[in-house]
């Protein structure tokens, strides 16, 4: 028999593979070499932008509305300083978070004295008037922010402690040479407080809000308007014979028998008496032949943890809501719906001018999870909010004068009636937008924009991006009383 042919030993199935190994090493070496260079080049990009300030001047004009990135702000205006009023709002990330989950974040850049003194040096350019923040643990509040910034001539009235969870709430800090406290409201979610310029008839109520986060619509909205019906009661109390906050707890129920009071009901009323308990400063009513002074001007800002069609956000801009307007996306709505705040009205959303069309597009995202090219998908969202009373409409020429009693000649009437509620309108004080900080400049949106970079970092504290906006006081037109 015949003995099979030698095999060549380079046509071996192994020979192929060892060819390649020569190859495969020069590849892998090449790729070491760029993940070395990469590495080194990262952590001295990192060095330079913790070096480095975001000092870049960006400016540019959205409908008069000036668009300041925050090496331009705060911005210059040739109207004067007391017509203006600047109020600031930041997630500030409690001091105690315990960032699980956050793999690109290093150990360093989670230490709260490295953080702390990142927010304090971005808050002190700010300029504001009023600075709102979330998450400030109250048990740590002095040392965190009360003593650092009372050296800014800045006081503050902080939410409720004993609502719900005590150790992060919402606190208004405000600049105490420029304005005074007349009156505060203190809630588990929110603290609402009314302040007037010391050397001017100019007033705001501010609410500073951290509302329910996750899928949470419905909290989100009944806090919303518990919200509007405090500021309601604390406007309807300058102005008594205004029209009454509506909503269906203020109302009797069908089976319900006559002289009793749902639980609802008896907190409005327990609402009302806290609230002239910690009335610090009162507004008397106009005597005959005065004007009848301006209602003030409302701000409500925050962290709302909400998208724009959130029922909490359709609640504030538009005033009112009702069960019509709950849609099947809301999930499953609360008890009570229906609800009226004619004294408050709809509030506008600042940075909505930064909007293209409707659509996102200028505008900037206020929060960040994740970053790009780790394990951790980047998600980055709007929810942080500065909503605000519009300027007021003119005065209707239709409109009777109102008598000293703040009611015209024919309050019997569907007429006057109806010019009581447009008074309600064009009595009411307004805030004309002047000007919007962007919360990164050219040189950090850049950085932001690297593998490996997210927030909190090295010049970035929070996982929120702060908002700021400067305003204009506009009065309405006074009528004279006859």
């Amino acid at each position: 028999s015949s003995s099979p042919p030698p095999q060549n030993p380079s046509l071996t199935p192994m020979s192929g593979l060892y060819r390649l190994l020569p190859a495969l090493a020069l590849a892998t070496t090449f790729a070491l070499a760029a993940r070395f260079l990469y590495q080194r080049y990262s952590i001295h990009a990192t060095k330079v932008g913790e070096e480095q300030e975001d000092d870049e001047e960006e400016m540019s004009t959205i409908d008069g509305v000036k668009i300041c990135s925050p090496g331009a702000w705060p911005p210059r205006f040739a109207t004067e300083p007391e017509r203006l009023v600047t109020i600031a709002t930041w997630n500030t990330l409690r001091r105690h978070y315990a960032f699980r989950g956050h793999s690109w974040v290093p150990s360093k850049h989670r230490d709260w004295k490295h953080r702390q003194d990142a927010l304090h040096k971005e808050m002190s350019k700010f300029s504001a008037d009023f600075l709102c923040l979330q998450e400030a643990e109250l048990r740590d509040l002095d040392k965190d922010f009360v003593e650092p910034l009372s050296t800014s001539g800045y006081k503050h009235v902080t939410a409720d402690p004993k609502g719900g969870h005590d150790h992060t709430k919402p606190v208004i800090f405000y600049n105490s040479s420029r304005f005074e406290l007349l009156w505060c409201k203190p809630k588990s979610r929110a603290v609402v407080a009314h302040f007037k310029e010391i050397t001017s008839d100019n007033s705001l109520i501010i609410a500073s809000c951290h509302l329910q986060g996750g899928q949470q619509a419905p909290t989100r909205y009944t806090q919303g308007r518990s919200i509007l019906k405090a500021i309601d009661h604390r406007m309807r109390s300058l102005d008594p014979g205004s029209p009454r906050a509506r909503s269906a707890s203020s109302s009797r129920s069908p089976g319900r028998k006559r002289g009793k009071r749902d639980s609802s009901s008896r907190d409005d009323s327990s609402s009302n008496n806290e609230e002239s308990s910690q009335a610090i400063g009162h507004v008397s009513r106009p005597k005959e032949s005065e004007t009848t002074p301006p209602r003030p001007a409302c701000i409500i800002c925050g962290d709302f943890n909400a998208y724009r069609d959130d029922p909490s956000i359709r609640l504030f801009k538009a005033g009112r809501f009702s069960k019509k307007d709950w849609i099947i996306d809301d999930g499953e709505p609360p008890r009570r719906i229906d609800f009226s705040a004619p004294m408050v009205g709809g509030l506008a959303d600042a940075y909505s001018v930064m909007d293209l069309k409707g659509e996102e597009g200028t505008r900037p995202y206020t929060f960040q999870w994740g970053a790009m090219m780790t394990e951790n998908k980047v998600h980055r969202m709007i929810i942080d909010y500065i909503l605000h009373t519009p300027p007021p409409p003119p005065p209707s020429p239709s409109s009777p004068p109102l008598d000293s009693k703040g009611a015209s000649s024919s309050a019997k009437s569907f007429k006057a009636k109806r010019s009581r509620q447009q008074d309600v309108l064009h009595n009411r004080s307004g805030l004309k937008l002047r000007a919007l900080r962007t919360p990164l400049g050219p040189r950090r949106r850049k950085e932001m924009a690297r593998n490996g970079v997210g927030i909190p970092n090295a010049w970035h504290p929070s996982d929120h991006f702060p908002l700021a906006a400067v305003f204009e006081f506009a009065a309405p037109k006074q009528r004279r009383l006859h």
